[in-house]
């Protein structure tokens, strides 16, 4: 009794579940707060050379909404792995980062620098010549908390993609190895997927 307990207690803990790719079935609920899914998110997977996890480099992927359907065919046809997420719509396609995002972000970022360029200068010169810094400091700094702002809007993972990670993906053995946060959605990942998934420790994917 004790050792089935610990067992639970320790399966509770796995958020690595390896699945066959070309059977991947994900549960109708959102991988976050676990209501019922209203909308399709889709994560393209670029790999390298040898559709292997790379330590250093990770995986190359990005979010899309679910009616990108142009960009995400264009993707597919380069050899890239798509995968349908169901999830609800306040953490569905709406809140991810998704590639225009990012630009927008980068967008800001370059728009934003010169003005905190100018004052930080304006800065040294009232630090070195003992004139009031006030005027230079307080836009400097809100152009500093803008920019924290602009890069986390873009690039900062949401709750989606932290709930849902692609660990690995292997098209020769038809294998993915997926992070998933939520135990509960974990657990009905499995079921959906019962035949062709399992739980995986951290130790059997390095090995």
């Amino acid at each position: 009794m004790g050792t089935a307990k610990k067992e639970s207690l320790d399966n509770s803990k796995q958020t690595l579940v390896k699945a066959k790719i070309t059977d991947i079935r994900f549960p109708e609920f959102c991988p976050v707060c676990m209501e019922e899914a209203e909308d399709l998110v889709a994560l393209s997977v670029f790999t390298g050379p040898d559709n292997r996890w790379d330590e250093r480099k990770g995986l190359l992927s990005g979010w899309a909404r679910g009616e990108d359907k142009v960009d995400i065919a264009l993707a597919q046809a380069r050899g890239v792995t798509t995968f349908w997420v169901p999830a609800c719509l306040i953490h569905g396609s709406g809140s991810i980062s998704t590639t225009g995002k990012k630009v927008m972000s980068i967008a800001g970022f370059m728009f934003l620098f010169y003005p905190l360029l100018y004052f930080l200068l304006g800065l040294i010169v009232a630090i070195e010549y003992s004139r009031p810094i006030l005027d230079s400091l307080i836009p400097a700094l809100l152009l500093v908390l803008a920019i924290i702002i602009d890069i986390a809007y873009g690039f900062f993972p949401r709750p989606l993609e932290r709930s849902v990670r692609f660990l690995s993906v292997d098209d020769v053995k038809d294998e993915v190895v997926i992070h998933i946060k939520n135990p509960a959605y974990r657990d009905l990942f499995l079921n959906e997927n019962s035949m062709t998934s399992e739980l995986l420790k951290e130790e059997d994917r390095k090995a």
